[in-house]
């Protein structure tokens, strides 16, 4: 008999075998160390043997596994404002109803304490009636796809929960009781990213360690035993992503990209025996750009939906574009006409996830100007029509979404009434359209999500930001970080009123420190919203009267990325723009006294293209940097660091191709040396800077934690910023291995060894940041619906303690 709290399955029984190797370890270890030469002739011992006391096992040091469990993370209280009130929805993968088979929809449920469930909800003609189901596997879902016929659904992804993660797969032949699959062993690591249905045939898309992916069949004779095929390894010095999965008999057709960079030709892969050998892929787009939302197959062939490279387009803007192939071998782009208004000039658009409904196709559209989702129908000759529109996505700018029939059509009939969920700023929206009329049926309950942590200025004042969602001049729309101020007193962190009171009117603050003395510099959109400008005060010391700043305002359109105080002057990293839709570049400004501003002269730009700085810093020798990234052509950034010189920031671009796309994202000083971090062709690298001013690749950084990374992580380790604490160094950063996932602290005393130390986040992919109060560190997180914060006491101790290699 099974206790009905004990875990089953292969993931229970890789940790019951680590156990009994654990256990097997120390019984072995304890027999070696008694000194006994054997037992003793006493019969009369309780063991049967010796009757001496057994000799004291001395500890030893302490384990890094041990380390980490005894290092205090005391939580803290955030405010109530920072807890959401109500649960949140998110996903909305939906599948057609068929007869006497209702219509489901599959989403993730996400309450206030941050926890997740899979709820599943069925229409039952009148409105939709939910449930929650389980994996049947450890850990929360944190992602969900579904799929189904007139036979069987299934519903697939992964769940997560104390740094280990798992995969799971469910089937139903009545969209009512689900059955979970019991995957084997080999998949324990990985995640399902994709389902699909065919007949009684189910595939699912696994992607596991190191890139590697799979396919998972169950078919109708095999009494539900899953058939594992894995997807041969891509060719030595190429990248493999894989994301759209479509099933049609025999046939299995994955989209994704395949080269020696990240980027390269959107392309098909496929299979005509069910996922057991697989054709070289073939190009559904050369453009890089490109970008397939979903695919799915009708009796006629295969259809792609995403977006494209407008044609000869001078700003590089992309629109919806569809592709079509008889048997996914070769493929002709489809065009997608645009209703008026849809799309701004220098804006984008993009068609969603396709259904299939009998011979049409449907989808749901959004721009990047445009608040409201299109819904989209491509007709059996091939031609694509707009036939609804919503602006009920929850304050968002249009969003793609999913769609599908409320009754599966079959040959020539149309789809008819259909349920679509759209993904909007506070969670999913469930609605109706027919007949081009929109009924809402399931909206979220709180239309307002809570502040997140942004920024921590010092160990003891953070700023929080909740999101607003603001009309843009004619039509259009913007989205607005309110900004609030929050103090740490004792064990608890509470919001503070602005100081000075204008700041209230902000729509974004940054605050710099430096002893006692403080800048508060912030920006907000004129009432035209033609312009946005940098305000600020300075004061020397919290008793001290404010002082408003002085020397902002060159531009139209300002914006603020950080302040702080570095060598003997503060220096203001942002952009500008001389109109607020246009395009922005890299902007510093510097005072000596936090008062009088002036704008940096330097090589920030290259004519008309953008631009940005991720960080300013100062070397070891005491020169200022700032790192970011240029736009040197229209197609890809490169990562570029200002180094001032005689008063005039120059420009030193990453010597990388034009076709690779690097940027660099922060800076600081480890162990004596400058060590900037970034990206290269979607991989992180690390440089230094030499006396020249030339870029040199960093080695490495040698980690504590193993080297195999789990689904589709790109690596499995990431240290994000650092900073010097007493004792050492400290940097955020995430695991993302076969042993643990999730976010982690990175920590060493001499920046040659880092040790990782998890936070208790609810989850795997909430932000993280950190900062030193006197001995103390303050850690924050912000997921969703709820923000976390705790404190880790004397820092220096903590580092000092790390047992040796």
């Amino acid at each position: 008999m099974t206790s009905p709290n004990r875990a089953t399955g292969p993931a229970a029984a890789r940790r019951r075998v680590r156990l009994l190797a654990l256990l097997a370890s120390v019984t072995l270890g304890l027999g070696a160390c008694t000194g006994s030469a054997g037992p003793s002739a006493d019969p009369s011992a309780p063991d049967g043997g010796s009757t001496q006391p057994p000799a004291q096992v001395s500890p030893g040091p302490p384990t890094t596994e041990q380390w980490r469990r005894s290092v205090p993370i005391q939580p803290l209280t955030v405010p109530a404002e920072m807890v959401a009130k109500a649960d949140r929805l998110d996903g909305g993968e939906v599948i057609a109803g068929e007869p006497n088979l209702p219509a489901l929809s599959a989403m993730i449920r996400t309450s206030p304490d941050g926890r997740h469930r899979l709820q599943v909800s069925s229409w039952d003609g009148t409105s939709w009636r939910p449930s929650d189901v389980g994996p049947g596997v450890p850990g929360e879902p944190q992602a969900a796809w579904l799929g189904g016929s007139d036979r069987v659904a299934a519903i697939g992804g992964w769940t997560w929960e104390a740094g280990a993660s798992w995969p799971f797969l469910l089937t139903s032949t009545d969209r009512a009781t689900w059955t979970p699959v019991q995957l084997p062993e080999s998949l324990t690591s990985a995640a399902v990213t994709g389902v699909a249905v065919d007949g009684g045939r189910v595939v699912a898309l696994a992607q596991g360690e190191e890139r590697a992916a799979a396919t998972i069949v169950l078919d109708p004779t095999t009494n539900g035993e899953p058939t594992i095929t894995p997807l041969p390894a891509a060719p030595d010095g190429q990248r493999r992503t894989l994301d759209g999965l479509a099933v049609a008999g025999d046939t299995v057709l994955l989209t994704g990209r395949q080269g020696p960079t990240e980027g390269g030709p959107l392309l098909a892969f496929r299979s005509t025996d069910a996922g057991r050998t697989w054709a070289a892929p073939v190009t559904i787009s050369p453009n890089e750009q490109a970008t397939a939302w979903g695919v799915t197959h009708l009796a006629a062939g295969f259809v792609v939906t995403g977006t494209d490279l407008i044609p000869d387009d001078p700003a590089q803007s992309r629109q919806m574009t569809a592709w079509f192939s008889p048997d996914g071998g070769t493929w002709s782009a489809e065009s997608v006409p645009e209703p008026q208004d849809f799309r701004w000039s220098k804006q984008d658009a993009a068609l969603g996830v396709p259904t299939a409904a009998g011979d049409y196709v449907v989808a749901v559209a959004g721009s990047s100007n445009s608040r409201s989702s299109r819904l989209f129908q491509r007709q059996p000759s091939g031609e694509w029509i707009a036939v609804g529109e919503s602006d009920q996505v929850a304050d968002a700018v249009g969003r793609l979404g999913r769609v599908a029939p409320i009754v599966q059509p079959s040959g020539t009939d149309g789809p008819g009434a259909m349920v679509v969920t759209i993904g909007g700023a506070h969670g999913t929206v469930v609605g109706r359209a027919a007949s081009g009329v929109w009924t809402t049926d399931v909206a979220p309950a709180a239309y307002r999500d809570p502040p997140t942590f942004s920024e921590l200025v010092s160990g003891r004042l953070a700023v929080i930001r909740q999101r607003q969602f603001l009309p843009f001049r004619d039509g259009g729309f913007r989205t607005i970080n309110e900004p609030a101020l929050v103090g740490l007193a004792g064990d608890a962190l509470a919001v503070l009123p602005w100081d000075p009171t204008d700041a209230a009117e902000a729509q974004d603050v940054e605050i710099g420190v430096d002893g006692t003395a403080q800048v508060l510099l912030s920006t907000r959109m004129s009432g035209d919203d033609r312009s946005q400008q940098v305000t600020g005060w300075f004061r020397s010391a919290p008793d001290q009267p404010w002082q408003p700043t002085a020397g902002f305002g060159a531009d139209a359109f300002e914006s603020l990325s950080d302040v702080r105080h570095l060598g003997d002057r503060w220096v203001l990293w942002g952009r500008h723009a001389g109109d607020t839709a246009g395009p922005s570049q890299a902007m510093l400004w510097t005072s000596t006294d936090g008062v009088g501003w002036s704008r940096a002269d330097g090589d920030f730009g290259d004519g008309d293209r953008s631009s940005g700085i991720g960080e300013v810093c100062l070397d070891p020798a005491g020169r200022a940097v700032a790192v970011g990234w240029i736009y040197l052509t229209d197609g890809h950034s490169t990562a570029t660091g200002w180094i001032e010189q005689d008063g005039r920031w120059q420009r030193s671009p990453l010597p990388t191709g034009p076709d690779v796309t690097s940027s660099f994202s922060n800076c600081g000083t480890v162990a004596g040396r400058l060590v900037i971090k970034g990206d290269l062709d979607g991989a992180t690298g690390r440089w230094t800077i030499d006396a020249a001013g030339a870029f040199q690749p960093a080695d490495p950084p040698v980690v504590d934690a193993p080297a195999t990374p789990r689904g589709g992580a790109a690596e499995p380790f990431q240290l994000g910023d650092t900073a010097a604490v007493p004792g050492g160094y400290l940097a955020t950063g995430r695991l993302d291995t076969v042993e643990y996932t999730g976010r982690v602290l990175w920590l060493t005393a001499d920046g040659t060894r880092w040790t990782w130390l998890p936070v208790p986040v609810v989850e795997p992919d909430g932000s993280l940041m950190v900062h030193v109060d006197g001995d103390d560190v303050t850690v924050l997180s912000s997921s969703t619906n709820v923000s976390q914060a705790w404190r880790i006491p004397d820092i220096a101790s903590v580092i000092a303690s790390i047992p040796a290699a």
